[in-house]
């Protein structure tokens, strides 16, 4: 698979479908892929290439991603999910399987869960109240209880707009999510344009651009308008 090798030479980060490494905590479970498995998997990889390789390399490197592990039946707690995070051992974990009918979905999922990981790796936790960005909301607005507690909600991921500030009713679910959905927007074309577009009349959505743009940039200085301009146009 070139395209496998070739992240893989260009990141540093160790490709699985099967064999994994055991994760950091006992409820994250999954099941490798098998060769009936490897036409799905051969489309996945080429949505993936085609998002991840968006990435400088230099920022890659400063988030400490150290291995991806495409599977199937990912669960964590008895409850089944597109992606999961393994903060421990700088692992990504994508099921190739859910959601595998919107290609949209699957490219927000791979942005999505890789930030919870540039989260914990450059503010020390994925759950991190960054008060900086609290302070962008309305002062009467509160979070809800998180994400896990919004996966079997009906078009919660939706990007709709619902409210001054936030993508989708995800975003609203919790601080973290917020960053989340922000961060995955604005690196799916798609949605980019979206996004930019609501906040010609959102302050508070344009001023959280702003904020994760400055963020990113400061991490690695490639992500810059040159980089945000070849996003728009691809």
């Amino acid at each position: 698979m070139q395209k496998l090798d070739w992240i893989e030479n260009t990141y540093g980060v160790k490709f699985s479908y099967n064999n994994f490494d055991k994760p950091s905590w006992d409820s994250l479970k999954c099941d490798d892929l098998s060769e009936t498995d490897m036409p799905r998997l051969k489309k996945y990889i080429t949505l993936f290439y085609s998002e991840f390789s968006k990435y400088p390399p230099a920022f890659v490197a400063k988030t400490g991603l150290k291995q991806i592990c495409f599977c199937k039946n990912l669960e964590v707690g008895r409850q089944y999910r597109a992606a999961i995070p393994d903060y421990y051992t700088e692992t990504l974990y994508y099921d190739i399987y859910r959601g595998h009918t919107q290609n949209d979905y699957h490219a927000d999922v791979i942005h999505h869960e890789y930030y919870h990981m540039i989260e914990q790796q450059l503010n020390g936790d994925a759950y991190y109240k960054d008060p900086d960005w609290a302070r962008l909301n309305d002062p009467d607005f509160m979070y809800g209880s998180g994400g896990a507690a919004a996966q079997s909600v009906t078009d919660v991921g939706v990007y709709n707009h619902p409210k001054q500030g936030f993508a989708s009713l995800y975003a609203a679910t919790g601080l973290e999510e917020d960053k989340a959905v922000t961060f995955a927007c604005l690196m799916v074309t798609r949605n980019h344009k979206k996004v930019m577009h609501w906040a010609q009349k959102d302050t508070i959505l344009a001023a959280k651009i702003k904020y994760m743009k400055d963020f990113l940039g400061h991490i690695c200085p490639a992500i810059n308008d040159d980089f945000w301009e070849k996003i728009i146009s691809e």
